[in-house]
């Protein structure tokens, strides 16, 4: 049996390729599972000391791991087991020395697959997910580790056997990762089947949620649950309007600049473009300032809130009370039903198609 390791490098495609593997009916194809398509939560229980660790939870966690790997190799049938996890790059040597040692107790064949992502468009997705976790200034906006991780990774399982790839759409089969990884991992799969998965806020939608995170903070929210709780509030952020948010590229050029010398090397290792990967040419927001004025407006509140929190617009709002009908619209969708993904997609389609006729 070949063992293929997804590792999934942050805004890199990963959930929409989880998805469609879930999905994926091949002779001889084994999903790690099908549910979670997406493996972090298992490798993070099993590998990954956190603060709260306790050895005995991981214990159990590896024990249940190691159980599935074995089950999965004893059937004969199976000849390629894919498994894919974000978290994976965030493990450190030894847990991933312990994961190392696991998956060869199933087979010896085993390889790494992963895409990075060039580094403006990083750093913005990296900003809005850690909004959906917890609050983040732009003074502690910082550029990816892909460096240690890859060194991390290089070590264990051995350099020749990790490709990584550039996020690049012209270097991707099709311009698609889906396609790219299942083409590279020998898994037939057709463009009708891809599962796109967009968790991607636009502008309006960070500053909503940078000034909601701002207000309502909370000491004891720094792991993933609250991001999975607040998932109904963030599906209605994604309507709140239809542009794009981008760093200023002084900013990444100034976050980059101590540490250049890093991403030349990791450039090499992938066989790109510094200029291209450390691109610092785009136009976007570089502050605080510059980010709340896009939903400070009153001529936005006036056009858009009412659509958003269902209440009538009695005058612009200010950072608190804008903060605070935020907190409302938050608990009130958190009793609500979530629908399936794809409806949801389907609403988010609409209501953009709504905003760009009023525009």
């Amino acid at each position: 049996m070949k063992i293929l390791l997804h590792i999934g490098f942050h805004k890199t495609g990963s959930s929409s390729i989880q998805d469609t593997l879930a999905t994926v009916r091949q002779p001889g194809f084994a999903y790690l599972t099908d549910d979670p398509a997406n493996h972090s939560q298992l490798l993070r229980a099993a590998y990954y000391p956190t603060k709260d660790f306790d050895p005995a939870r991981a214990a159990k966690s590896r024990l249940a791991m190691q159980s599935r790997l074995s089950r999965i190799a004893s059937d004969p049938s199976v000849e390629k087991l894919v498994i894919s996890a974000e978290a994976t790059v965030h493990i450190d040597q030894p847990g991933l020395e312990q994961f190392h040692h696991d998956l060869a107790a199933a087979s010896p064949d085993i390889s790494v697959l992963g895409y990075l992502r060039p580094l403006s468009g990083y750093m913005a997705s990296a900003f809005q997910q850690i909004l959906k976790v917890r609050f983040m200034s732009f003074d502690h906006l910082q550029p990816p580790g892909y460096q240690q991780s890859i060194t991390r990774l290089d070590a264990v399982f051995g350099q020749r056997n990790v490709t990584l790839l550039p996020f690049a759409k012209h270097r991707l089969t099709g311009g698609d990762v889906v396609l790219d990884f299942c083409g590279r991992a020998g898994i037939a799969v057709s463009p009708e089947a891809i599962v796109t998965s967009n968790e991607s806020l636009p502008l309006e939608g960070v500053a909503l949620l940078y000034l909601h995170r701002k207000w309502h903070t909370e000491p004891s929210a720094v792991s993933m649950g609250r991001a999975r709780r607040d998932a109904p509030f963030f599906d209605v952020l994604q309507s709140a309007g239809t542009r794009r948010f981008t760093l200023d590229g002084r900013i990444v050029a100034a976050k980059i600049a101590p540490v250049a010398d890093s991403f030349r090397h990791v450039c090499d290792r992938i066989d790109y473009s510094f200029e291209d990967f450390c691109d610092t040419r785009q136009q976007g927001i570089a502050s605080e300032a510059e980010l709340l004025a896009v939903v400070l407006s009153p001529v936005w509140q006036e056009a858009t809130l009412p659509q958003l929190t269902g209440t009538p617009f009695n005058g612009p709002l200010d950072e608190q009370h804008l903060a605070r009908a935020l907190e409302t619209l938050r608990l009130k969708v958190m009793t609500q039903p979530r629908l399936p993904r794809r409806v949801r997609q389907g609403v988010t389609k609409t209501l953009s198609r709504w905003f760009l006729r009023r525009s």
